[in-house]
């Protein structure tokens, strides 16, 4: 059932209420786009290292399990920390929220404890499954080490992020990605480059944020306002369950849309382990290249959920769906300029970053670049979803892309090796971004020409493999920009940078 508008007077903020708010979401996100930009300059450069330090096979070991321990974290902690910034707005307003968090730590906590144990246990099928030899089962013992400080760094970053520290957010990510191209530089060059050698890297980088970053922690628990009323654990939880089993499920089918692809390489690839783990490694760096769209628009996303939040809890149901077509646009736009250029320079780049090493895989780039793109515009409607609670539906999308990409990929992968993956997934990501659009359009938000648009501008990344229809496609969407972003879009956009270059002027 779609929630209708309310009146105007109750749309409209009070005029103090609503200068804050927009001083806060800007001051957060200024904050989190600096950072995030050196944030992702430094990994960029570490991953370029790394990419030329380990041999193939140890660069796609590393690789898998890597991407192991992403896809288990959230299934161990249940994925409630990923709720965080949608339901903190709602317990906020019931006086619980000091005791919701409390109780949310006591069960990731054990959840956490009771799948460690469960990756030891099936260390031997699970290193069969992942790296395509059980004898490496030593390395999922390694890779659950590795897991415990990544996650309680990820449930403590979606905490700050729900109580709108974002800066403090933004800075343990950027004092953890100093950290690991620290220690992974370091180790990598005084210890034969191995996959191990990463892990550990990797466990570092998490810990020491954890330790520097307690002050921020504490203060942000400290500055919760007291429990104006008791939290069962029953009724509470009893009533959260869904709606954890939605955004666990949205997890694990998000998770495994970013991972199935390797895991059915290793599985299904016509060649011997060591040759698919090399081929992995190639795929992997040129991720390396691409995945910068991503984390970007995942970082977007994350700091813009609770404000959305907040507006649908205070009836201003309009307003989120036209923050989530703004910021579908902006990301698409970003996005595709950033997708023309890499496309373009790809092949000399990648030339020149990896000393030649993974020449053979530049053609992949196109298909990488588009998939990143539709992965920006899944997360900023699932801000949507997850406001309007609707979440139930973005199961279904999920699910037809999850399935195409498989299906697609178990066709391809034999015959075609990591260029049938690439395909998949590219499909897969396009199912995935029309049903979702379609459901949201359906389910109230107001969807407007200009996002289509902008997916129908970026397909061609694509469909032109030289490049130069992009760069056409490009030009028309800002020769387009009145037509592509509305009026009222327009207004924000010159308000929100009179409002940033006011702010970077009186910081200087």
């Amino acid at each position: 059932m779609s929630v209708s508008a309310p009146p105007a007077d109750a749309c409209s903020p009070r005029p103090d209420q609503s200068g804050r708010l927009v001083d806060t979401l800007l001051t957060s996100m200024v904050a989190l786009l600096l950072l995030t930009v050196g944030q992702k300059l430094i990994g960029f450069v570490r991953s370029i290292v790394v990419c030329r330090l380990l041999p193939p096979e140890e660069l796609g070991t590393w690789s898998m399990l890597q991407a192991l321990v992403m896809t288990v974290s959230p299934i161990l902690l249940l994925s409630i920390p990923a709720c965080f910034g949608r339901y903190f707005a709602t317990y906020q307003q019931r006086g619980q929220l000091a005791n919701f968090i409390k109780q949310s730590s006591i069960l990731c906590s054990i959840s956490l404890g009771i799948g460690l144990v469960g990756l030891w246990f099936y260390r031997a099928p699970i290193a069969q499954l992942a790296l395509g030899d059980s004898q490496l089962s030593y390395l999922v013992v390694y890779a659950g080490l590795a897991l415990i400080p990544f996650a309680m760094f990820s449930f403590l970053s979606e905490l700050l992020l729900a109580l709108r520290y974002g800066r403090a957010a933004s800075r343990a990510n950027f004092i953890s990605t100093i950290t690991l191209t620290f220690f992974s530089l370091g180790l990598l060059l005084c210890f034969p480059p191995t996959a191990v050698v990463m892990l550990i890297a990797f466990a570092l980088s998490f810990t020491i944020p954890l330790v520097l970053c307690l002050g921020a922690y504490r203060k942000a628990i400290n500055e919760l306002p007291e429990n104006e009323s008791r939290l069962y654990w029953g009724p509470t939880w009893t009533w959260m369950f869904p709606i954890i089993l939605m955004f666990w499920f949205s997890d694990l089918l998000t998770n495994l849309f970013f991972t199935v692809d390797k895991y059915m390489i290793v599985n299904l690839a016509r060649v011997p382990a060591q040759n698919v783990l090399a081929e992995i490694g190639a795929y992997e760096a040129m991720h390396v290249l691409t995945g910068i769209f991503f984390f970007v628009s995942l970082w977007i996303g994350k700091t813009l959920l609770p404000y959305m939040a907040q507006e649908w809890e205070e009836g201003r149901q309009s307003e989120v769906s036209v923050q989530a077509n703004l910021s579908i646009k902006l990301v698409g736009f970003s996005s595709l300029a950033a997708g023309v250029v890499m496309t373009s320079v790809a092949g000399p780049l990648a030339h020149m970053l990896f000393h030649g090493k993974y020449d053979s895989a530049v053609f992949l780039i196109p298909y990488l670049v588009y998939f990143y793109v539709g992965c920006g515009t899944t997360i900023m409607l699932m801000n949507y979803y997850w406001c309007a609670g609707i979440a139930a539906w973005s199961t279904l999308p999920l699910i037809l892309g999850l399935t195409v990409n498989c299906a697609t990929n178990y066709f391809l992968i034999p015959e075609y090796g990591v260029e049938g993956a690439a395909i998949g997934t590219t499909c897969g990501m396009i199912c995935q971004v029309i049903s979702l659009l379609a459901i949201a359009a359906w389910r109230g938000l107001g969807l407007d020409l200009g996002v289509i648009g902008f997916l129908l501008a970026s397909s061609l990344l694509v469909v032109d493999r030289s490049g130069n229809l992009c760069w056409f496609a490009l030009l028309a969407v800002v020769v387009g920009f009145s037509g592509l972003f509305s009026l009222e879009e327009q207004a924000r956009l010159k308000q929100a940078y009179a409002a940033i270059t006011a702010k970077l002027r009186r910081s200087t």
